[in-house]
Order: C-alpha cells, then structure tokens, then sequence
C-alpha cells in the first residue's frame, strides 16, 4: 500500500500550499513527519483485544488479516514506543488464544525502549513474556501486570521476585539474598523503575527482593499478598528478622535493635532466623503501598521497618487470619512520614474487625505527621485520633455496623484540624445509617472544615420509626438513649437563640439546631447530606423531612460564602424560589452546583437564566440540568 503523502489528491494538495513541486513537497511533510510528528504519534500504543465469539470462519479471517496489517504497521514504528498498555475487553476462548499471544511475542521483539509498560496476563506462557519485555526494557519506570481471573484463581505462587531478578546482566533466579548489599548487588546495572502494580499471590520476601533487585521503586501495589505456610531455612529468608519466630524465642530479642535511637540510616542491621552471620541491609527509598485482600505474612513488618520514607500506607485487615501477627514485633511500628493510612476489612466478617484494626493502631507508632486517612471501621478512629494529636486534615470512612456511627460525631468533636470527613454505609450493607441526631449532639471544634459528605437518615424522628427497631443490641439501645439526652439538652440550650414560636413543633426547632450548627462552618465548600434513594422503604415510611427554607432556619447559613457545592438526598426538600435564590446568589457568590431529587421544585428558570446563569441544578449524579434549566 502507498504511503498516504504519495497519493496524487494528497501530493498537489501539499504542492498547492507549499508552493512547490509535488515531488519537493512531500519529500518536505515526509521528513518532518519522520523527525517530528511519527515519535510523538506512536509514543503512546493500547492494544485492545475485543474477542467476539460466535464470528463465522470468514469473518475470523478478516479479522485476523487486520490484526496482522495492524502489527505489522506497528512493528514498523516500534522505536518510538514509550508508553504501551495491552488489554483484553472480556473472555477470551482457548482458540483464539494463539493469536492473542502472537502482539506478546512482537512486542518482546521489536520493543526496546518502553518506559510504561501494562499488560494483561492470560496464560503461564504469557507470565513468561511478560518477563523477558521486562528484561529486554532497560527504561521501564512502570510496569502493571494484570491476571486474567482464570489465571488468578489457578495460580497460588507466581514468583513475581523472579522476573525482576533474572536480568540477564544481573544476579540468577537462585541467587542468595546475603549476596545482595547496598553496594549493588545488582552491579552496574541499576534498574530505573519507578512503579510497579501487580496482581497475584505472593509473600513479602518476594517483594522484599523485588526491592533489593529494583532500588528506585517508589510506589508498589499489589492485589494479593499471602503468608507462606510453610516457613524453612532457606537463603529466601536470610536477612529477614521474623517477628513470628523471635516472639517465640525471647533470647533473640535482645539482639533487634531499636530502630528510632538509631536514626534512620542508609544501613541497618537486623536479627537473622538462622545462624547465618548479621547481614547489612539497604533502606528502600518507597513512598506508597498498597496491599489488598488479605495481610498475614509476619516479614511484613521488616519490611515496613525497612521504609522509613513511606508517605502512604493502605492494608487490608482479614479477620479469619489477622494483621496483628503480621506486624507484630519487639517495639511499636515506626513510620515518622506517613501522611497517608488506609485500613480496609472484609465485609464478609464484619462482627470480628474493631479488634483487629486496633491492633493495627496499637502497633503504629504516633504518626506525628499523619493527615489523610481512610478507614473502614469508624468505632476506632478515636483511638487513633488520640494517639496522632489531632493532627488529622481528611478522613473518609464506610461504616458497616451500627455501633460504629458515635464515632462519627467524635470526628468532629476531636479533630480540630479536620478539612474534611467523608462518611457513608459500605456498599454491601442494608439498614445502617448515620443518625442525624449524632451531629445535633456534638459540639463541633472543626470550625475549619471545607469538605463534608455524610449520608444521613432521619428515620428517627418520625413516630413509624421507634429506635429499638434498628438497635441491634442493648449497648446500641443504650448508646441511643444516652444521645437523645445529649441531643435534646443541646438543643434546648440553642432554641434559646432561635426565633421560638409556639406555633413551631419540636422537629421544626430541631432541624433550625441543625442549620445553626452548619452556619458554624464559615470555609465550608463542598456540603453533600444524602440519604439512600433505592430504598422504597424508608421513603414510604419516614415522615421526618428536613424543608430547608428560609423560615426554618437556612438564614443561619449566610455566612458562608466559601461554598460551591450544595447536595441534598431525598430525605431533605429544598424550594428554590426567586427569594431563596436571591438569598443564596447573595450569600453563596461561589456556588456553582445544587443538587437535589425533587426538580419540581427547582424555582423559577427563567430567573436563573437571566440573573445566575452560571448556577446548575440536578439530580445527584447528573451531569447536565437539562430538565430544569
């Protein structure tokens, strides 16, 4: 096929702008798209492999002549190819399987220069590939390899250590790990990856040697990390002090050091599970981990004590096996960086999580400089909260259990710093909801929020909705009561500074409480209070809504001219009309988006149009307000 600058339309079309002959001409564009433009059109390639089953013989056919055409024209352009990413959209059936690895085979060949490299791994021999690209690919910074979830599920041990240790200019496979130093154990070749995100079931001696082979990584996620079950002496765990073994043998822990009174230098030396002689061990400069489903292998905590520079930490708390083995040890778990912990749970063992996510806390030492955190049981956030000095700024949370909604208030009643607070039911949990009353109750020192997104319920307020029908034991009914105290004292103090009417029922004194104690938050930005729309039962049901209006209350919100974002669920009612708009237009200069589910009651258009234009109004999660602009 001639190349597209040959063609005669396309040759005098150049001519005519150029100036010139059609032959000088293209010669011209052909050299500058060779110099210029080619690079940098070809210096990003994805690989979708879309099977469609069911395609008759000559329609497979077509198609693989096409795929042919479409590597061969890659082949032709493969130096400039930087950044490749192949994926498979859907199965993939056994018969077409050899040609889905055929774009793996060209890509180990004629690729070279990759400094992004992701792939989806379908099959043992694909894993293979994907190895020798590695190896062939001196300039990778990031390398993601996604399994196939056949492969996933059928694989125990990938050995992912293995593709990064088997440079053919560096250390075999079987190399020991008390021939790898800090001094480049690896020799002159130092491998410049920078990222690195895997999926499979390894242990953290695997990773503690993808460290030591790839010194530069920086951020590391792994989908599946699992404890070997079966521990020996082998030259794979030289090097490593086990917690697991030394809390059994109290002799060797007089030889572990303390780490914080030593500093946090280059080199450390730590205890080793065999009689092998202490070995020196780098300090690996990572700065991100992530490790989901489940953490148990007891090396995780020499591994964490060998990143002191880590800035963000995610693990995932099972509670058939535990963390808490995993990091057990001598002394609390120091991580002076750390600005950043997710603490994720099983949703399938939801009773047995609290305790083990304290003892993930218990075994941290004070984070002094932690701001963001994320965990999926609120019920120990005041622990950590005490133990950090308050220093967090942003804390998101998806509670799964009842109990655990008193925490929330506790956030903002503890936490001065905080920016913003994120609180919503796991996805997979029914009937549990914040408890609206919960923020009546508390008084709020985190004056400086920017950020709050909260799904409430205001189930309780209403008399079809007693609260030992969702109170699952006597400490919640207990818990219950104690806030109803707190929260009618509270708002019996208030209501003396509210317009009292003895035409106002109680409710409506309660939901001006609420206003007021929002108006506090003067730098407050982004406001979502949503409420579960999918669930029939509590709309029928639930007679409490919150009718945010001007009479009841939302004056107290006027000094807040921070805010953009304004979310209300199908639990609270907002009339937007043209003096509630005005009010807002006057009070909320920056506000930018409303949302809510009742669009009746949108107010008028064709004032918005004319005197806020730039103001949208939707439903929650929609884009556009076409239906009431």
């Amino acid at each position: 096929m001639a190349h597209p600058l040959l063609l005669p339309e396309i040759a005098s079309l150049i001519a005519k702008h150029l100036s010139l002959s059609s032959r000088k001409a293209c010669a011209l564009v052909s050299r500058q798209w060779h110099d210029n433009w080619q690079p940098s059109v070809w210096e990003t390639l994805v690989i979708r492999f879309k099977p469609e089953p069911g395609r008759r013989s000559q329609q497979r056919s077509h198609h693989k002549k096409r795929f042919v055409a479409m590597l061969d024209c890659v082949h032709k352009n493969a130096r400039w190819i930087k950044y490749l990413h192949r994926e498979v959209l859907g199965d993939i059936g056994s018969s077409r399987a050899t040609l889905f690895r055929f774009n793996l085979i060209w890509i180990q060949q004629y690729t070279t220069s990759l400094e992004t490299f992701e792939a989806h791994v379908w099959h043992d021999d694909d894993w293979e590939l994907c190895k020798a690209i590695v190896h062939a690919n001196r300039q990778l910074t990031r390398v993601a390899l996604l399994w196939s979830r056949q492969m996933y599920w059928a694989r125990d041990d990938l050995n992912m250590d293995k593709i990064f240790l088997s440079y053919p200019s560096g250390p075999s496979s079987a190399l020991s790990l008390s021939s790898v130093t800090h001094q480049g154990g690896l020799g002159s070749y130092r491998p410049r990856l920078r990222k690195l995100t895997m999926e499979g079931r390894t242990d953290a001696a695997s990773l503690t040697r993808v460290l030591e082979a790839c010194p530069s990584i920086e951020e590391v996620t792994l989908d599946h990390l699992v404890c070997p079950f079966v521990f020996e002496d082998d030259d794979a765990f030289i090097g490593l002090s086990s917690p697991w073994i030394d809390c059994c043998d109290e002799d060797r822990q007089d030889g572990i050091e303390d780490k914080q009174d030593r500093g946090f230098n280059n080199i450390i030396e730590l205890e080793t599970v065999t009689s092998a002689p202490r070995l020196p061990l780098t300090l690996f400069p990572l700065k991100s981990l992530t490790l989901t489903l489940s953490i148990t292998d007891p090396g995780l905590f020499d591994l964490l004590g060998r990143c002191p520079w880590i800035e963000a930490l995610s693990l995932s708390v099972m509670s058939r096996w535990g963390i808490y083995e995993a990091l057990s040890g001598p002394q609390p778990l120091a991580l002076p960086h750390l600005t950043q912990l997710a603490i994720l749970t099983d949703n399938m063992h939801l009773r047995m999580i609290p305790d083990r996510v304290t003892d993930v806390i218990l075994r941290l030492a004070p984070l002094h400089q932690l701001r963001e955190l994320f965990s999926a049981e609120p019920t120990n956030i005041p622990l950590l909260v005490e133990r950090q000095h308050r220093s967090l700024e942003k804390v998101r949370t998806e509670f799964a259990q009842f109990e655990a909604t008193p925490s929330i208030a506790n956030m903002l009643s503890t936490c001065p710093r905080l920016k913003e607070l994120h609180a919503q039911p796991c996805r997979d949990t029914f009937g549990y909801f914040i408890d609206i009353r919960l923020f009546l109750a508390s008084p709020w020192v985190c004056t400086e929020l920017e950020s709050l997104i909260v799904t409430a319920d205001l189930r309780d307020f209403s008399d079809q909705y007693p609260i030992d029908d969702y109170a699952e034991s006597e400490k919640a009914a207990e818990e219950e009561l104690v806030l109803q105290e707190r929260r009618m004292n509270n708002s019996c103090n208030d209501m003396n500074n509210c317009d009292d009417d003895d035409d106002v029922s109680d409710w409506m004194l309660v939901q001006r409480v609420f206003l007021k104690r929002l108006g506090q938050l003067k730098h407050l930005r982004v406001l979502r209070l949503l409420s579960n729309p999918d669930d029939d039962s509590l709309l029928g049901r639930s007679l409490g809504h919150m009718e945010w209006s001007l009479e009841n209350g939302l004056r107290h919100l006027e000094d807040m001219p921070s805010l953009e974002v304004l979310s209300l669920g199908s639990m609270f009612s907002l009339e937007l009309d043209v003096v509630t708009l005005q009010f807002m237009k006057q009070h909320w200069p920056n506000l930018r988006l409303v949302e809510h589910y009742d669009l009746e009651c949108s107010g008028s258009p064709e004032w918005r149009r004319a005197h806020w234009p730039e103001l949208m109004v939707s439903k929650p999660g929609e884009s556009s307000d076409t239906s009431s602009r």
